[in-house]
């Protein structure tokens, strides 16, 4: 079993201002953020935003694109709450909750443009699904998600002439000082839960403070096998918890993750890197009672509390974003060791003002990067930043409404090129198969 790495190095502080990244209601800033310029709209056919309420559902009469591109797909039933999204060429995998049927996981195909269930129920039957958190897909034919409290399930597809896909779970031991499952918010149980992987060989599972590592079994099973343990905790009440991992390959995978009281949102971030020489803490602090820098790890990322999405861009750069406040970090790794660099996304790109959130975000190009939130009364955007650390960038706005009704706060933004975007949320699911 690994422990948390301790390096050498500088400390660096970034700004930043963090809160939780589900449709629950999120955490707030303790200021409001200045000012910023308003983003610049390159897209003159996006259409206007208008108000919208929390129950407003996508309209699915008329046109099914609007004049943005994006497209509504066909749910199976009206109440789910698509949680995530991982898209392939041809089609996408998702999980949702639902009021009436529970965890669900769904797939869509461009056969008939239309999502079906391919779960066999038995999250809900043994009663293992509080809610979903991630799903994961290394090809069309095996599927990965995560449910709460702490379960893994691993789907395979049926081979002719089987027509249904067989699952299994594991559930997860939780390695903390004091269980995150019992005094936390849901936000919070949501991020400390997920599933990713480079192949279908490299598959890792995250919960509370622990990475979990799944082994192919000659059965075909796969056993999760602890691989990273985060336990060294700054005092009797502290916890850590893992919310994110991101690579290119095998061996260069960063972990990001938080440390502190949970319940009180007193929290500071750490960052770990894994190469072929092993793991190494990349960042971190102290909470002595507020986030201070160590001199024992390279960077300290100051206010920056709770990593949300963590991206990798090429390997030997990360990027990972907050919910409010709006600022998006890179880490930067060459020769000379470590370092890093932040951007604060202007108020007009995700609506402004208390309650305002980004809640994920997604890499298009190495310049290019998509985000999605809400707002407590403006709903409906979607974000295109260009060169964003190049003094702020700019931005293009794209309106996720239909029939002039806004879309509900978007959970997840994923893709796998600039014709191929998905956007996901409450009771709807977005397509974007236009530049």
């Amino acid at each position: 079993m690994k422990r948390l790495a301790i390096g050498g190095g500088i400390a660096i502080g970034l700004v930043a201002i963090a809160a939780c990244a589900t449709s629950e209601e999120p955490i707030r800033p303790s200021t409001e953020p200045e000012p910023e310029p308003e983003p610049s709209v390159l897209d003159a056919s996006v259409e206007d935003v208008v108000v919208g309420s929390d129950d407003a559902d996508i309209d699915l009469s008329g046109p099914p694109c609007n004049a943005a591109g994006w497209c509504k797909t066909a749910l199976p039933d009206t109440d789910l709450v698509l949680r995530d999204i991982w898209p392939l060429p041809d089609r996408a995998f998702a999980i949702a909750d639902s009021k009436n049927a529970g965890v669900k996981v769904l797939e869509w195909t461009s056969v008939d443009s239309m999502w079906r269930y391919i779960d066999d129920n038995s999250q809900n039957e043994k009663a293992f699904a509080d809610f979903a958190t991630r799903i994961w897909a290394p090809s069309a034919e095996e599927v990965y998600y995560t449910v709460s409290p702490g379960t893994v399930f691993h789907g395979r597809r049926p081979v002719p002439p089987a027509t249904a896909w067989s699952w299994s779970s594991s559930r997860l031991e939780d390695n903390n000082s004091q269980t995150i499952e019992a005094d936390i918010t849901k936000s919070y149980r949501a991020l400390a839960l997920g599933v990713w992987g480079t192949g279908a060989d490299d598959v890792y599972v995250w919960y509370s403070n622990t990475v979990f590592r799944g082994e192919r079994q000659s059965e075909g099973k796969i056993e999760w096998v602890v691989e990273y343990v985060a336990d060294d905790f700054g005092d009797a009440d502290e916890q850590l918890i893992f919310t994110g991992i991101a690579g290119t390959q095998s061996d260069d995978i960063w972990f990001a993750g938080s440390r502190g009281k949970l319940a009180a949102g007193a929290l500071c971030s750490f960052v770990i890197r894994k190469t072929s020489e092993g793991y190494r803490r990349v960042a971190d602090a102290v909470r002595s009672p507020n986030c201070m820098a160590r001199e024992d790890v390279p960077l300290f990322l100051g206010n920056v509390k709770l990593p949300l999405d963590l991206q990798s861009l090429g390997g030997s750069r990360v990027f990972f974003g907050n919910v409010v406040g709006m600022s998006a970090v890179q880490i930067i790794a060459d020769g000379e060791g470590y370092s890093a660099r932040d951007t604060v996304v202007p108020p007009a790109v995700w609506a402004g003002g208390a309650g305002s959130y980004v809640s994920s975000f997604w890499r298009e190009s190495e310049d290019l990067l998509w985000l999605v939130g809400g707002h407590d009364v403006a709903r409906g955007i979607a974000a295109r930043g260009t060169r964003i650390w190049d003094d702020g960038g700019t931005y293009q706005l794209s309106s996720t409404a239909h029939n002039g009704v806004p879309s509900p706060v978007a959970n997840r933004i994923r893709g796998t090129s600039a014709t191929n975007i998905w956007i996901v949320g409450d009771r709807y699911a977005l397509h974007k198969t236009t530049p």
